[in-house]
């Protein structure tokens, strides 16, 4: 599209031929002149034209005290007649007055040869004195005495612009380049406090949204301002074509961010839809114009960028406008610089699009400018004084919520502590009466009455006992105790428990599960409560003849268990189901039974458990109870209970170690004592692995073969015929060749009387039936541990000859007292013999060898050899004979060997012991 010259005609005031307008520069007695007025204009709608060819062109006079030139992709030129008339030389600066010109070309013309000299460039990329001031073309020039030159300025720039073309003498130059500069220092610095403080502030001190946004857009306005300047674009680029788009980006930034601004924080729902769309319309499409001139730079394409940042101001100010009116909440502290942000825009934009001529109004928009600055400061007070009103009003709310907290925290713990405290003394009376009725069932079988009253007293007991359980959950007191085993074979053990009564109903019951074994991390209490009240409210409303089908099913990676008890019968109604874990819900189906605690306390123990529940319910077909617990070590870290985690590390650590151990000593011998046939070889098949296995089908015959073979440790059973675990214990811990042997009691009986009476007789641990395989290992493991612990304490005391210091029972320290003595009596004798030394403690050699490698980790060789060598060391100190003569005295023929034992012992030969021990 082409602008004809009657385009610019439209603000031209006159039209004068080219020879009126000299400028004599004798009469410029200020140093400068605004020679505006006598520009002479040719639009070249070609851009092509050289100037020779513009010279013969027709010039219109632009008449104005400033220029406006519109968005073209014409080249102008302008043409200036400038003479000396004065007696003297001269040095002149031609500034133009705007900093966006993309490219302005400076000619001196000779209209005699049509010549052209003194050719100056300037464009968007000119080099700046410093980093944020901006730079306006000027062209530097003489003129001699008496003469007239003729200066074209070739100006190409797609953006339309205003501004003023000055003529300065060099000296007033530069007195105008430092003003200029020091206004720029002035404003520049306002803007970089500016940004420094509201980032400060808003990273740092102040956390309102409000305040955030604003002071990014603060940041961008900014940015804005630069480019108008032609600050921002060489910031980003050197390159002269980049630099202008950078530059009509930035400043066409500022009003959408506004308008953005404005739909942010402006309560919107106060007005019509369509407002909020149009607005948010406006802005997507001002920004996506703007982004498109980064790609495509034409003029229309700035224009249209331009009409949009002013549609988009406009919207704003028409926004602000109503809301305050309506006196409608606008964040005045914040509008009011907006305000004038946008006035100042609004009116630069205009003047490039409309051409106004209004000659105060590029200073008018600075003034806006700066005072908006000011203003922002102004403001910036009485937001900090909103935002620390509203930061007190917040302070004292949260005060108040943690009192109102604090008493309905003391009220729940105060009903907490009056239902936990009436359940203790509920179950006080219960205990009295159930023993007495357990009694006089028992005394009084075929009495229906006490078999009536024993069974209500345990319901009873066991709804008082989930009451405890409920409200130590609610109160957070009830911590999982998390412990590693077969939880498949557990699981089974309880569902299977319900049999009888589900056989005894005539109902079927069924388990489904994919996997015989699992190891996991479980709470087993909680599990125990869970399934059993799961199952007993299965069997509750299966009818007779019905079914109930539990499925089992393990997960690896991460380990998870899915379980769902499925029953048949009448179901749950729909409008029930979501109520059926709400404490003392009951549903019309559940008649006078039960009290609606069961299925709460499942819910909540499920969630301790880290898992979750669901119900689904089929109207007169079934129900289905669906579980998902994870029993992974990951999720059990800090809960897993003390002793558990020291077994679990302890295997882990030390599986090396006992590979090791196991290839030096062997394995230990293992005596399981046990009547029943089938469990005996169940625990022989659980431990074959690492025990050497001897078995023994009585207490009578578990005797005889612990005295023979002397065991490293005894499983023994409690009830036995012949001889009960009880009295076996107590004899072998009686006897002096058995009664370090560690004893595991494992038995059904799990009353605390049973467990009292056997550790009277030294047992060292009691399990209860049925156990759990790694928890049995596990104790064993540790037995054997600390029995390998002690005798490393005891070794080196036994070394030491001071076997009465020894911290052993009385047994072991006999039997350690009787040996030294003999020794003593007896270590001189060079054939004295291992069976010498049994013969006089009445024990086999087996059996001494087994005692005493038990308690030390010595055979009994190696310890004469020890008892010999600590002898020949004291003798060796006293310095009363030659080492040979102490050899012998120790029982030692051969002195190459006494010598080759000795220094493997004391790391030296035994001529040098004294002068060691000195050293």
């Amino acid at each position: 599209m082409k602008f004809p010259l009657a385009t610019i005609a439209l603000f031209l005031l006159l039209s004068i031929p080219s020879k009126g307008q000299t400028i004599d520069v004798s009469s410029i007695v200020e140093g400068s002149r605004n020679i505006s007025a006598q520009m002479q204009i040719f639009e070249d709608s070609t851009a092509s034209m050289s100037i020779q060819e513009v010279h013969s062109q027709k010039f219109l006079i632009n008449g104005k005290s400033d220029f406006n030139f519109p968005f073209s992709n014409s080249v102008f030129w302008i043409k200036l007649v400038i003479s000396n008339t004065s007696n003297e030389n001269s040095k002149w600066v031609l500034n133009w007055d705007n900093p966006l010109v993309e490219e302005l070309i400076f000619y001196e013309y000779s209209e005699i040869d049509g010549q052209t000299g003194n050719q100056q460039l300037s464009n968007l990329a000119d080099e700046k004195v410093f980093l944020l001031t901006s730079i306006e073309p000027m062209f530097s020039f003489e003129l001699n005495k008496r003469t007239e030159k003729v200066i074209y300025l070739r100006l190409q720039s797609k953006r339309g612009h205003f501004g003023k073309l000055v003529l300065y003498k060099s000296q007033a130059y530069d007195a105008h380049l430092v003003s200029v500069l020091g206004i720029d220092s002035f404003v520049n610095g306002l803007l970089v406090f500016r940004i420094l403080l509201i980032g400060i502030i808003g990273l740092f001190v102040v956390k309102d949204r409000i305040f955030r946004a604003y002071s990014i857009f603060i940041f961008i306005r900014t940015f804005g301002f630069w480019g108008l300047v032609n600050v921002g674009g060489p910031f980003f680029s050197s390159d002269p074509l980049i630099i202008p788009r950078v530059d009509h980006f930035l400043y066409t930034l500022a009003p959408f961010c506004l308008l953005l601004f404005a739909l942010k924080t402006l309560q919107l729902e106060r007005v019509s839809g369509w407002v909020k769309s149009l607005g948010y319309a406006i802005a997507v499409i001002t920004v996506s114009v703007n982004l498109i001139v980064l790609v495509d730079y034409q003029w229309y394409w700035l224009k249209l960028g331009i009409v949009l940042s002013v549609i988009a101001n406009f919207f704003t100010l028409c926004l602000y406008s109503y809301f305050a009116l309506k006196k409608w909440p606008i964040h005045k502290y914040y509008a009011i610089p907006l305000m004038l942000v946008l006035a100042s825009n609004m009116l630069i934009m205009l003047r490039v699009l409309t051409h106004m001529s209004f000659n105060g109004i590029f200073l008018l928009a600075f003034f806006l400018f700066v005072a908006e600055i000011f203003a922002f400061i102004i403001c910036l007070g009485k937001v900090f004084k909103q935002i620390e009103s509203k930061k007190i009003n917040v302070q004292e709310r949260l005060i108040l919520e943690a009192e109102q907290n604090k008493k309905l925290k003391e009220l729940d713990e105060l009903k907490t502590s009056f239902f936990t405290n009436i359940s203790h003394e509920l179950r006080t009376p219960l205990t009295l009466m159930y023993g007495p009725a357990h009694e006089l069932s028992k005394k009084y079988p075929k009495e229906k009455f006490a078999s009536l009253l024993t069974n209500n007293l345990k319901k009873l007991k066991s709804l008082v006992d989930e009451l405890l359980d409920i409200h130590k959950l609610e109160a957070k007191k009830m911590e999982p105790e998390i412990m590693t085993g077969d939880i498949a074979s557990h699981l089974r053990l309880l569902i299977l428990s319900f049999s009888s009564l589900a056989e005894s109903k005539n109902i079927l019951l069924k388990i489904e599960e994919d996997k015989p074994t699992f190891e996991g991390f479980y709470d087993q209490k909680m599990l125990v409560k869970i399934i059993n009240n799961l199952m007993s409210n299965a069997l509750k409303f299966t009818p007779e003849g019905g079914h109930i089908t539990v499925n089992v099913g393990y997960n690896e990676n991460p380990n998870r268990l899915n379980l769902s008890i499925s029953n048949s019968g009448a179901g749950i109604d729909e409008e029930h189901l979501p109520h059926i874990f709400e404490r003392f819900f009951q549903g019309k189906n559940a008649g006078s039974e039960g009290t609606g605690i069961g299925l709460a306390l499942v819910k909540e123990l499920i969630i301790v458990l880290k898992g979750n529940i669901r119900v689904e319910s089929k109207a007169k077909e079934s129900t289905t109870f669906y579980i998902e617990l994870p029993i992974d070590r990951s999720h059990w870290t800090d809960q897993i209970s003390t002793e558990e985690a020291i077994i679990v590390s302890e295997r882990e650590e030390t599986v090396s170690f006992e590979k090791e151990n196991v290839i030096e000593r062997g394995k230990e011998i293992l005596l399981i004592v046990e009547d029943n046939d089938d469990m005996r070889e169940y625990i022989q098949l659980l431990l074959a692995d690492d025990y050497e296995i001897i078995l023994a089908s009585d207490g009578i015959e578990g005797l005889a073969i612990a005295s023979k073979e002397v065991p490293d440790i005894i499983i023994c059973d409690a009830m036995m015929p012949n001889m009960d675990g009880f009295e076996f214990s107590k004899i072998i811990k009686g006897n002096q060749e058995t009664s370090h042997v560690p004893i595991v009691m494992l038995t059904a009986k799990t009353s605390t009387e049973s467990k009292i009476a056997s550790y009277e007789q030294g047992v060292d641990n009691y399990l209860t039936k049925p156990f759990n395989t790694k928890e049995l290992k596990s104790i064993l493991y540790n037995l054997s541990s600390n029995r390998r612990k002690l005798q490393q304490i005891y070794a080196r005391e036994l070394v030491d000859l001071k076997p009465n210091e020894v911290r052993v029972d009385s047994k072991e320290k006999q039997f350690l007292e009787s040996l030294k003595n003999y020794l003593e009596e007896n270590f001189s004798n060079s054939n004295l013999s291992v069976s010498d030394i049994a013969t006089f403690l009445k024990m086999s050699d087996t059996q001494l060898r087994r005692k005493l490698k038990s308690i030390s980790n010595y055979s009994p060789n190696e310890y004469l050899r020890m008892f010999r060598l600590k002898k020949a060391a004291d003798l060796l100190d006293s310095k009363s004979n030659s080492v040979s003569e102490i050899a012998y005295q120790v029982g030692f023929e051969n002195l190459s060997y006494f010598s080759k034992v000795f220094q493997k012992e004391y790391n030296c030969q035994p001529s040098e012991y004294t002068t060691k021990k000195a050293q």
